[in-house]
């Protein structure tokens, strides 16, 4: 399943995003430490040489998919200011959902780096800091204006219900549909 849409770019450009797609889905398979440039170029179906043309290497390519989590993480938090705090929530819910099932692989590669030891810092440190200037001000603004209760505990909350539906996602539990994951988020956080 290739990750990125392709038909409108340069032959250059879809080499590019072909060897990034072939990346994320390894170290989705295998992990980042284990993956190496030589895989990928493998995989891919390129010399190895046009891996470090495009991304300078492993390190260069794990940037790069690191960079596709954030603007993932920033197409999911982009809400329309004229929606009720309600809505916002509902929305941000149904995109956390809708892109653990429809991005499986991309969220696959990015959470074992979130927590394995042979991640390094900087790495850890691009999609953290994404977290903390988009994510995380968007939760306190929208819980603070549900005025629900202790808005750094309904964070901790929800994000313990991000965690646990993207770990639903990635375990490929085919008996629980998207629904009733929305379903359940939404009884926690949007009823009184």
């Amino acid at each position: 399943m290739l990750i990125y849409k392709v038909s409108n770019m340069s032959a250059s450009a879809r080499t590019g995003e072909h060897i990034l797609s072939v990346a994320i889905r390894l170290y989705a398979e295998h992990g980042y430490a284990v993956t190496t440039a030589d895989d990928i170029a493998k995989e891919a179906g390129v010399a190895k040489g046009l891996v470090s043309y495009y991304f300078h290497g492993k390190e260069g390519i794990l940037l790069a998919a690191l960079k596709e989590v954030k603007e993932e993480l920033d197409r999911i938090c982009q809400l329309s200011d004229a929606l009720s705090p309600e809505e916002k929530l509902e929305k941000l819910i149904s995109a956390f959902c809708t892109s653990f099932e429809e991005r499986v692989i991309l969220w696959r590669m990015y959470l074992p780096l979130t927590v394995a030891e042979e991640t390094k810092e900087w790495a850890r440190f691009q999609v953290e800091e994404a977290f903390q200037k988009t994510y995380f001000p968007l939760l306190t603004k929208v819980f603070s204006s549900l005025g629900k209760g202790e808005v750094d505990r309904k964070i901790q909350q929800f994000e313990m219900m991000r965690r646990g539906t993207l770990l639903t996602y990635l375990a490929g539990n085919e008996q629980t549909t998207s629904k009733q994951l929305q379903e359940s988020w939404k009884s926690i956080f949007l009823t009184d």
